[in-house]
């Protein structure tokens, strides 16, 4: 019996630009994150999960080794198991954040089920101090913002890529 994976919150990791390259998911080092981890290749506009013992032959953009290269053990696997009926991006808008402050706001997906597993993206960068977390409920996907800032944000709109995983 394979081990459980950890949370889903666990498993997700910062976007990175290519599959080569300085900000690349060659250069993530496969052994410092859980099994499962996934992340999201800009260039590639596609996710890659971690597979810690995988030895299968490198062939980018489907299989990319890690920073040790081919001869170690660990890969980053092209995913393709997108649910269909799921937007690729969402607008959530949210009200003027406070300094230190907290803030949440939902956008409704149809098709969106309550034990899926939700990979965001911003699609711009957020202000300095800005993080964000997010939560599914069945066809609700609620996003909260934290503001480690000490000054006031702007009301505004924020565009999200979505990758539900199921």
């Amino acid at each position: 019996m394979k081990p459980p994976l950890p949370p889903a919150d666990l498993r997700i990791l910062a976007a990175v630009a290519s599959l080569t390259g300085d900000d690349s998911l060659a250069n993530q080092n496969v052994e410092q994150f859980p099994p499962g981890a996934f992340v999201f290749v800009s260039d590639q506009a596609a996710y890659y999960y971690r597979s810690p013992t995988s030895t299968a032959t490198v062939a980018s953009p489907d299989i990319v080794a890690g920073p040790y290269g081919s001869s170690v053990a660990g890969r980053w696997i092209r995913y393709g198991g997108a649910a269909a009926d799921v937007p690729a991006t969402v607008s959530v808008a949210f009200g003027q954040l406070a300094a230190s402050g907290v803030t949440s706001a939902s956008a409704t997906l149809a098709g969106l089920l309550a034990n899926d597993s939700i990979v965001l993206n911003p699609q711009s960068a957020l202000a300095q101090g800005i993080a964000y977390a997010r939560c599914a409920v069945s066809g609700t996907l609620i996003v909260g913002l934290n503001n480690a800032a000490t000054t006031t944000i702007a009301a505004q709109t924020i565009v999200f890529d979505v990758k539900v995983i199921r």
